[in-house]
């Protein structure tokens, strides 16, 4: 069984000023939580070269920023972080669903590994990615999330590829549990600077995938 899960929404919801205030952390923690969010998708689709087609990389990272706090603005959350991704013409779909689903998975997982996890906290680190599952959407008309069997069969029957949610999620697990010490530490380095590019973010990826595992002690 997976540790990080998909969680109902809370059948009562405080009232906050943005989603994140919600999460009722100490400013350096919420930074973090973004951080692990924005890197997540940024790691993930510097590795995609590692994924090729006919001898090219699948995906390019353009650039990566930890942007001010999200607030709300005429009833909708803005983005606190933004992750600028461009990917070849034919790129296998499911690597570049899986890199938008990357963000909310980290969260999640984040949250558990640093103690801080609450169911609310946990529906916030989803609920709040819902601009990367519309994105989803949008990426191929070949493909649609279906997110119930009535759409299962709708999507079948007019030749839509229906893509059950869950899958996607297993798929970018398993890139977070190879991927995840570059996460990490792409995180900080996000936190410090604010800013890093897609040659900064590929370096550091390269550096931790090359560094030798740490003792079992």
């Amino acid at each position: 069984m997976r540790t990080w899960t998909r969680l109902p929404e809370p059948s009562a919801l405080p009232s906050w000023r943005s989603v994140l205030d919600a999460l009722e952390l100490p400013t350096a923690s919420v930074r973090e939580f973004l951080a692990i969010h924005e890197s997540a998708h940024a790691v993930v689709a510097a590795a995609h070269p590692f994924y090729v087609q006919e001898g090219e990389p699948v995906m390019r990272l353009r650039w990566v920023e930890l942007a001010p706090s999200a607030v709300p603005r005429n009833g909708q959350v803005l983005n606190a972080g933004l992750c600028s991704v461009s990917y070849e013409s034919g790129t296998n779909w499911w690597d570049v669903a899986a890199q938008t689903v990357a963000g909310e998975r980290a969260t999640v997982r984040w949250l558990r590994e640093e103690g801080l996890w609450t169911p609310l906290r946990g529906w916030i680190a989803e609920g709040s990615s819902a601009g990367d599952r519309r994105n989803i959407d949008a990426l191929d008309d070949r493909f649609r999330i279906a997110w119930n069997d009535t759409l299962h069969e709708v999507y079948a029957e007019h030749g839509i590829t229906p893509v059950v949610f869950e899958d996607l999620q297993d798929r970018a697990d398993d890139l977070l549990g190879w991927l995840w010490p570059a996460v990490r530490r792409n995180a900080r380095l996000l936190r410090r600077h604010g800013r890093l590019t897609s040659h900064q973010v590929q370096a550091l990826l390269e550096a931790c995938l090359r560094a030798p595992p740490p003792p079992n002690n």
